[in-house]
């Protein structure tokens, strides 16, 4: 099986949040959603660190109920 290719987009482009992103930035993340219907955020600033324990935390859940 082989994985699909998700589009990556990169948040830095967008450096002051208190304004407004550009059209080409909605754009990209437009078509991402409406295209493959999930995205890779890059650039967005959130530690490693917090990254890691999300992930550890989403692999210590059992999701067996839910099949």
């Amino acid at each position: 099986m082989s994985l699909p290719n998700f589009p990556v987009i990169d948040l830095s482009v967008w450096p002051d949040e208190d304004a407004a992103p550009s059209p080409a930035l909605v754009q990209e993340i437009r078509g991402a959603l409406q295209d493959v219907g999930f995205m890779v955020l890059v650039g967005h600033g959130v530690p490693q660190a917090v990254i890691d324990g999300a992930f550890a935390a989403c692999a210590a859940v059992s999701y067996t109920h839910l099949t």
